[in-house]
């Protein structure tokens, strides 16, 4: 499974992205004790997220890039397009790269592989 790797300015969970659509789903479910909780842990082991989250901006993300550390085509940085389903709450992302760039080389293997098992044995 791919796992997204961090850029220096998204290390800690004060990220913009992430922040901004926690704030969102607080707004969709006030009172919700999940989210609630989420919020009061991570606003104390971070400083930062504890003063952003005071600041009550809200966004949601409808597109921007993520950079992905797939474990059989490596380093990626796919187009992201995020969209939403309100009355289902649901979201659809669709992930894509521009041909001739290094993500389009990275993703070729991917279409072979298919459902073939690449783990060592």
């Amino acid at each position: 499974m791919a796992r997204r790797a961090k850029r220096p300015a998204e290390a800690g969970i004060g990220g913009t992205t992430l922040r901004l659509d926690l704030r969102a789903a607080s707004g969709r479910y006030p009172g919700d004790p999940g989210i609630a909780e989420l919020v009061a842990e991570v606003s104390a082991r971070s400083p930062l997220f504890a003063r952003l989250w005071d600041e009550g901006e809200v966004g949601i993300r409808r597109s921007g890039r993520k950079r992905v550390a797939h474990p059989v085509a490596g380093e990626m940085e796919p187009h992201i397009d995020v969209l939403y389903v309100p009355e289902r709450d649901q979201r659809v992302v669709l992930y894509t790269v521009a041909p001739g760039t290094p993500s389009h080389e990275a993703m070729k293997p991917l279409r072979v592989v298919g459902t073939q098992d690449l783990s060592p044995r």
